[in-house]
């Protein structure tokens, strides 16, 4: 399946690390993430509720970490507020290709429920919860005001993996997973140079790339395809051409 991971400027390092963070859920934007409708067999007080709520996300925490993706590589807020204001890029990944999980199964991919209504959980009187079979419904549900960023997402069990000193978790991908990098309207020639230095490697030969414009009429992005000057760049390395058709929308 093909989904796009909105970057910002430190994108590039998806592309010179080979690999992709995933989240634990203290880094999430929105408050109201893994804090279900909390059901009790007794009454409780609001902040028994609360604290409950809290202790629930603390745990998950430590057990899921989230890869965020989007089915859309071309919405305007998307790129605004995850691809720092269009200075960023997107890559486009295929999730049969960047991987394995740990048990030698394929990535499974969720698409995100968006609803108005919070995940009910009920607690018993030892206040442990009770999922059922399945507590994904929990990391994989938002409110519907989210909607428009069409979200998909990874998970990944955290014990596999060491957390960074910046507080996420890094998992290296197959190469062959990206497929293509899209450089936002606004990009500079810094992020545009460590890029194109980084797809003349031998790993990303097969990779695509393209460059976002403003439509003159529109509320909308234009992608143009670079993809013919970058395999002419990565043969002679000789930018002048590239350059020349990469045009900056000020």
């Amino acid at each position: 399946m093909l989904l796009y991971k909105y970057c910002r400027t430190d994108g590039i390092n998806v592309l010179k690390e080979c690999n992709l963070r995933f989240s634990p859920p203290s880094k999430f934007n929105d408050p109201f993430e893994l804090l279900p409708k909390v059901t009790y067999p007794r009454k409780e007080t609001l902040l028994t509720i609360h604290n409950t709520r809290l202790s629930l996300k603390e745990s998950l925490g430590q057990y899921f970490g989230v890869l965020s993706l989007s089915y859309n590589m071309d919405n305007i807020t998307m790129w605004a507020h995850y691809a720092e204001g269009h200075k960023g890029m997107v890559v486009e990944l295929e999730t049969d290709e960047i991987g394995k999980m740990e048990n030698g199964k394929n990535i499974q991919v969720y698409k995100v429920k968006y609803t108005q209504k919070r995940v009910p959980v009920q607690f018993d009187d030892k206040y442990k919860p009770t999922f059922g079979e399945d507590l994904t419904d929990l990391v994989v549900t938002k409110s519907n005001i989210w909607a428009q960023e069409d979200e998909y997402r990874i998970l990944f069990k955290c014990k596999e993996f060491k957390m960074n000193q910046d507080g996420y978790y890094y998992q290296p991908i197959a190469p062959l997973g990206i497929k293509s990098v899209i450089l936002g309207c606004a990009c500079d020639k810094k992020l545009v140079d460590d890029v194109i230095i980084e797809l003349t490697a031998e790993r990303y030969r097969h990779v695509k790339l393209f460059h976002a414009h403003m439509d003159n009429h529109d509320f909308k992005l234009i992608m143009f395809d670079l993809t013919d000057s970058l395999d002419k760049f990565r043969k002679t390395k000789d930018s002048s051409e590239f350059f020349a058709k990469l045009v900056t929308i000020k």
